[in-house]
């Protein structure tokens, strides 16, 4: 005797779909292709693709979902620990993000979003920083990254004296080096 077993699949040729003229507030979840057309305002969540008419209107919080945060203060925290001069396109997107949550009102989920990207970016410091600290080479990790990268990188057109005009940078370099 054959046993038949049969599996419920996704069928990628149904589509969900909000017209021309319609208008939806709220969430959408579907397990299939999404076209709107019309006007939505809220989040959309689908397994398939997402299509958005020419004429659509589709307005969301903008902000990055809690799990997007920790991976990207991950990204960030390798950025940074490869070359932190790097790291200012993370602090443009951090400053966009907080600007728009501001504005949305949405202050606990900016918060979250935080706490999340600061774990993120521990998660790679402290292993760095231990590897450092057991090799007992700490103090050369700040000389070499950090101290000589900001020492000793001229600004065009100023005198010879790598610190002069930064006052910030003088004051780190006198407390830790006289």
């Amino acid at each position: 005797m054959s046993r038949i077993v049969m599996e419920q699949t996704v069928n990628v040729n149904e589509v969900s779909r909000i017209s021309a003229g319609t208008v939806i507030k709220g969430e959408i979840t579907s397990p299939n292709d999404i076209r709107i057309d019309g006007r939505f305002d809220g989040q959309v969540c689908s397994k398939g693709r997402v299509v958005v008419g020419e004429k659509a209107v589709v307005k969301g919080d903008g902000l990055p979902e809690k799990a997007d945060a920790l991976i990207c203060g991950m990204l960030a925290g390798a950025i940074f620990w490869v070359k932190y001069t790097f790291v200012g396109f993370f602090a443009g997107f951090c400053l966009f993000i907080i600007v728009m949550a501001i504005k949305r009102k949405a202050f606990l989920k900016l918060w979250s979003l935080i706490w999340r990207f600061i774990t993120g970016l521990i998660i790679i410091t402290i292993p760095v920083l231990l590897y450092f600290v057991f090799t007992n080479s700490l103090n050369y990790l700040w000389e070499s990254y950090f101290y000589d990268n900001m020492a000793f990188y001229l600004i065009k057109g100023e005198s010879s004296n790598p610190i002069t005009g930064i006052p910030v940078i003088e004051n780190i370099v006198v407390t830790f080096y006289c």
